[in-house]
């Protein structure tokens, strides 16, 4: 190559100067590769080729906006290159511009309309813009998953991802199957797929050997636990090329916290393996912003006030958004913050955003969906926030990248995600000494901010106003026959997902109503959510001696008229693991006996420090599972301790006073940026 680079035809000489470059770079000598890149280049301008194979190379060495550069100059020279096209759809897809990464894929799948990959890869940019944006958008995901697969029947991941667009889907029973053909495909080990199985027969209640399925999925993550060696402080694996990602745990976090059978650390393993494969990502950013320090100097404090940024996917019809949406106009009158909002999925039309807006001005809100990860960063940095909050952390629609890129000083996660983000990143958890008491300690990788009262702030005292008054009305649409539930005997009410029974819940539930319909009748009131979980559930309920008379199933409705509607419920029952969080709030609001047994782990903790921030009801908290089983009981027994128990809940309390909540809030976040300004270190 060297004897034909000197060539006096420029075309062969700027070819072999190019097999050099890619030589070098195969050796590990990519400064030379970049210099014989540039050199050929110059040789032959035209040559479209070697300014792909550049754009390549700097895109592993993070060196992305030089990337992009090379990239677009290849395409406009050789439109027409599916190869280019499709380079440079994965280096977007890699740093959060799926909408951009879609078009190119789509221009490649024109000229090589046969491409499995392309499909696949355009299937997954489908999927992340639906999951982000707009659901509906998921029959593209599975249009592209499906054509790839006819084309290659076991191509790698794709049966996996048809599978996860169509639980996205709600279609269960379908992505049972593509799971289950996966497994034959590629193996009754193959984590990822096992792994998604595992949680699919949780979601849909299916407890046939779970003890088992538990055991193995157990045995699968310690071993990649200990393969990706996660530790507290570990940092990832630099060699990885930007088109491949570094292998991370085959667990999400926010299923690993659902099961109950996994050990909280582990869980927290999981959390940092997860963080660290976003800070691997994080790297390949640093063209613009640097991720490994914070700031040299704190942001200037306009008017003595602090810039406090809020980031979540949530702001709109969500239970995150129906629980803060009060938050915003009391930031708005503070005399100590100033409060932004960044949306990673834009507004929704409902009347929480519109409140949201409301409340706010056009500046405060920034909607930063299609944003790349690292001009979403540079945007909140140049608000100089100096403490951003994030309400997803590790929740559907999250973009931890942007934490990751350390855009302000004093990072925190809130609300949305029960459980530590195992992130270096993040500086603070927010909770109560309720919810996480010093002896859960080492369950969290951050510094712990705990508020008074409870962590979980509750717009319903202003957010719901307007139906206060009509739960104590006598009207046709507040009768047990409007909602077709039983007329008489007791409701023993429960309105979380499905998936948060496990059979130990479940359990604890029968044994109380057992001995409750020994003495009375009663009902066990669920949610039918989802609807192909109910005949599991009523299969596990015969089991445990309750017919199926003694149980009703109700459809999802709309939040208002969810909301009278619970107030039906005698008693309501709490899940052991995984606790009513918004849902408990929506129990006590309307003024129904929540009876909770608080576990080890800030999920299971959330109901009980609700109901201790109520006052004057802490009889409702259980200390084992046998003392549960006899409050319920007692309850059931005496209609004046529920009675008291209601007019209590119903009464003035301090878990609905947002504005007190904001208040101590706002306390926390000044005390925060003062210990920033005045630490040494």
């Amino acid at each position: 190559y060297k004897i034909l680079a000197q060539s006096q035809d420029r075309e062969i000489a700027a070819n072999s100067v190019g097999q050099i470059a890619a030589l070098q770079n195969k050796m590990g000598h990519h400064e030379e590769a970049e210099q014989s890149y540039r050199r050929s280049i110059a040789m032959d301008p035209s040559n479209a080729q070697m300014r792909m194979n550049l754009a390549v190379i700097l895109a592993d060495q993070h060196r992305v906006k030089d990337s992009f550069a090379l990239f677009e100059e290849a395409i406009s020279l050789r439109p027409t290159d599916h190869l280019t096209l499709s380079n440079f759809g994965t280096v977007l897809h890699r740093t959060g511009e799926f909408e951009r990464s879609a078009q190119l894929y789509q221009r490649a799948l024109e000229l090589l309309p046969g491409s499995a990959n392309l499909h696949y890869n355009l299937g997954n940019s489908y999927m992340d813009i639906a999951i982000q944006k707009n659901y509906s958008l998921l029959r593209l995901a599975l249009e592209e998953y499906t054509k790839c697969l006819s084309i290659q029947v076991t191509y790698p991941g794709a049966m996996n991802n048809l599978g996860n667009a169509l639980k996205e889907s709600d279609r269960f029973r379908d992505a049972l199957r593509a799971w289950q053909t996966a497994l034959r495909l590629e193996g009754p080990r193959q984590a990822d797929i096992f792994s998604n199985l595992v949680h699919l027969r949780m979601f849909v209640c299916d407890w046939d050997g779970w003890r088992e399925r538990y055991a193995m999925l157990e045995e699968i993550l310690r071993e990649q636990l200990r393969s990706t060696a996660v530790s507290e402080g570990g940092q990832p694996d630099d060699k990885s090329a930007l088109g491949r990602k570094k292998k991370t745990v085959s667990c999400q976090p926010f299923h690993a916290l659902l099961y109950a059978e996994l050990d909280s650390g582990i869980v927290l393993d999981i959390a940092r393996s997860f963080a660290q494969q976003v800070e691997f990502s994080a790297r390949h950013f640093r063209h613009f912003f640097d991720a490994s320090t914070r700031f040299d100097r704190f942001p200037v404090l306009q008017d003595h006030k602090i810039n406090v940024g809020y980031l979540s996917h949530d702001f709109g019809d969500h239970p995150t958004g129906h629980l803060f949406n009060g938050v915003p106009s009391l930031h708005q009158r503070s005399t100590k913050i100033r409060a932004f909002y960044f949306s990673l999925s834009g507004s929704d039309g409902s009347r929480y955003w519109r409140r949201l807006q409301r409340s706010t001005t056009s500046e405060q809100i920034a909607d930063v969906t299609s944003l790349p990860f690292e001009e979403a960063a540079s945007l909140i940095n140049r608000r100089g926030i100096h403490v951003l909050i994030d309400l997803d952390v590790w929740m559907k629609g999250r973009r931890p990248e942007i934490l990751a890129l350390r855009p302000s000083p004093v990072q925190v996660v809130y609300l949305g995600y029960p459980g530590s983000s195992g992130a270096s990143y993040i500086d603070y958890l927010v909770s109560d000494k309720l919810v996480s008491p010093p002896e859960a300690r080492q369950l969290y990788s951050e510094h712990l901010v705990l508020l008074p009262g409870t962590y979980q702030v509750n717009d319903y005292k202003t957010g719901f106003k307007h139906l206060k008054q009509s739960l104590s009305a006598e009207t046709d649409l507040h009768t047990r026959e409007f909602h077709d539930l039983p007329k008489k005997g007791l409701l023993l009410g429960n309105f979380n997902q499905l998936y948060k029974i496990d059979p130990d819940t479940l359990d604890l539930w029968t044994s109380a109503m057992r001995k409750i319909l020994s003495v009375a009748a009663a009902s066990l009131w669920l949610l039918r959510f989802p609807s192909i979980a109910t005949s599991r559930l009523i299969k596990e309920l015969r089991k445990r001696g309750i017919a199926r008379q003694h149980v009703h199933f109700s459809d999802r409705i709309s939040k208002d008229s969810h909301l009278l509607r619970v107030h039906m419920a005698d008693i309501f029952l709490d899940n052991h693991h995984v606790n009513a969080h918004t849902t408990a709030s929506e129990a006590i609001w309307a003024g129904v006996p929540l009876v909770t047994w608080p576990g080890e782990a800030m999920a299971s903790r959330v109901a009980a420090s609700l109901l201790m921030s109520v006052g004057g009801v802490s009889s409702l908290v259980a200390r084992t599972g046998e003392d549960f089983v006899d409050l319920v009981f007692a309850l059931s027994t005496s209609r004046s301790k529920r009675r008291a128990i209601r007019k209590r809940l119903l009464a003035e309390n301090g878990l609905f006073d947002t504005e007190r909540w904001v208040k101590s809030w706002e306390t926390c976040l000044t005390l925060l940026v003062s210990a920033v300004l005045h630490a040494d270190n």
